[in-house]
């Protein structure tokens, strides 16, 4: 059955704003036995992490939390681990203290095995490593492009989302831990968990997708789609998660918001795709189109033209001078200013009335 999970208002599901670098994370976790989920939250003074039983009416703040992003948690459901001031930590479900587990610069997710080995990778998602979780035992697994790492039955093989491909599209990697032989297994996907029925639920876009998958032989069977319009942000930075034992799906409903493709649009709004490769895209305009496509992560940022400082202020100027040959003192900062997802709503509140 499908029921919604109502998040605390001055708690809702983060986005890419508040993460390293402005890139998105996947940010909701499910235990292996579907019981309780954590997620990352967007609150007053940043991020922290949040905790619901299913069996409770309200999610509840994980002290000690601030700042954190990308949530895992351990196979049995006692610890909870997430990133936080370019450090790798856990912390119980019991409350106390957060553990320092290791560095982890820039880090794209991790993955708790039943070993108690904890897979992460960092650099941008270009390194994969593996620590005890007792933070012991630090090793280097693979140097390639490597970012969401997911740990298989057996752990000789993690899943992984990565670009090392000659399309430099996303696909879902395999890598081998003991050689660190990489391969691709899906291609045009992200985000990928498995569950102990045997599948594989990844992401393409906004779309999640299943597929039978054999962990000993490494087989795919045929991909089935599951869910439509899940939000998405870039590196499919997909914000669902699995019950790995349970199978129960938590997801946020949304769109994809990484990659744009770019299209001719004419007077009578007939569109045509031009062709280029999906990109990170933005505009030197700014119009309520543009603004709403922003917030929708359709487009990365706008440059805000300031008609005021850039229009109205140098005509000013030049009639003062003409006049009466005086120029400013100063330097008249005419921008250009920025407006991404973390000020567009500060940008269309004042439009028109201060600029």
């Amino acid at each position: 059955f499908n029921t919604t999970i109502k998040l605390p208002i001055e708690a809702p599901l983060t986005d890419s704003t508040l993460m390293p670098l402005g890139s998105g994370r996947s940010n909701i976790a499910i235990s292996n036995d579907g019981s309780f989920l954590v997620y990352t939250a967007k609150t007053k003074t940043g991020s922290a992490l949040y905790k619901r039983f299913f069996n409770q009416e309200k999610a509840v703040k994980i002290d000690d939390t601030e700042g954190a992003f990308a949530p895992f948690i351990s196979p049995q459901g006692q610890w909870v681990g997430f990133f936080a001031n370019n450090k790798l930590n856990k912390i119980s479900m019991d409350g106390g203290k957060p553990q320092v587990l290791s560095d982890a610069i820039n880090a794209y997710g991790g993955s708790w095995s039943k070993s108690g080995k904890i897979y992460f990778s960092v650099n941008e998602g270009y390194q994969l490593l593996s620590i005890d979780e007792k933070g012991t035992d630090r090793k280097i697994i693979s140097r390639s492009n490597c970012g969401y790492p997911n740990i298989l039955p057996g752990e000789k093989h993690i899943l992984v989302t990565s670009q090392d491909n000659t399309q430099r599209r996303l696909s879902v990697d395999i890598i081998e831990i003991k050689t660190g032989i990489q391969k691709q297994l899906i291609f045009d996907a992200g985000t990928p968990q498995y569950l102990e029925s045997g599948h594989i639920v990844f992401c393409r876009k906004s779309d999640l997708y299943a597929v039978k998958f054999n962990p000993v032989t490494l087989e795919l069977g045929e991909e089935l789609q599951v869910l439509e319009s899940v939000r998405t942000e870039d590196k499919f930075a997909s914000q669902f998660a699995v019950a790995r034992n349970a199978g129960t799906i938590v997801y946020l409903n949304g769109n994809f918001g990484g990659l744009g493709e770019l299209n001719w649009i004419d007077r009578n709004g007939n569109l045509e795709p031009i062709g280029f490769a999906p990109r990170f895209f933005g505009t030197f305009d700014l119009s309520g189109e543009i603004a709403q496509g922003i917030k929708d992560g359709v487009i990365n940022f706008g440059i805000d033209q300031q008609p005021y400082l850039q229009g109205y202020v140098p005509v000013m100027v030049l009639t003062l001078y003409n006049r009466y040959g005086v120029l400013p003192g100063n330097n008249v900062n005419s921008g250009p200013g920025f407006v991404t997802k973390a000020n567009v709503g500060l940008v269309e509140k004042l439009a028109g009335e201060y600029r």
